[in-house]
């Protein structure tokens, strides 16, 4: 997907165009796609402002995607903030995807079987921020909780 091709998702009314656009963005590490996207922002904030809420029953509101995605442009906005800075108000972004991308690296992985419980120290590739990242297995999907550490 480019990034025409993103910014056409995030403005879709098609909610799966919508979510996968936004896992585009929230995924991305190219600083062109993010830029050339980042030109749209006020647009495509305001559209993601407006997208209507689930109408049946979700395990989770699938305006969380788009809502990460414009948290993220914001953060590549401003060059004094990370985009790590994300981390603790999301519980789907995987530390070990974080890690394939090349955001985080994870120092070491504890595994808790008896709690069904993983615990990932890491650490920002970018601002070397370290966090203590949480995995809980629950019944439909992984949570990763996210827990910035002190300096």
């Amino acid at each position: 997907m480019d990034a025409k091709e993103i910014i056409q998702g995030l403005m879709s009314t098609d909610r799966d165009n919508v979510v996968r656009a936004s896992w585009k963005i929230i995924h991305s590490n190219d600083p062109h796609v993010l830029q050339v996207v980042s030109d749209q922002f006020p647009a495509i904030s305001e559209f993601v402002k407006t997208l209507s809420p689930n109408s049946e029953p979700a395990l989770r509101d699938y305006r969380f995607a788009p809502e990460l995605a414009v948290e993220k442009l914001k953060c590549f906005n401003q060059a004094d903030v990370c985009r790590c800075s994300l981390y603790p108000a999301s519980n789907s972004l995987d530390p070990e995807e974080e890690e394939d991308l090349g955001f985080i690296e994870i120092t070491k992985e504890e595994d808790h079987l008896e709690a069904y419980t993983f615990e990932y120290p890491c650490i920002c590739t970018h601002c070397e921020n370290r966090y203590e990242v949480v995995l809980h297995e629950s019944c439909h999907y992984p949570l990763w909780y996210w827990e910035k550490l002190p300096v």
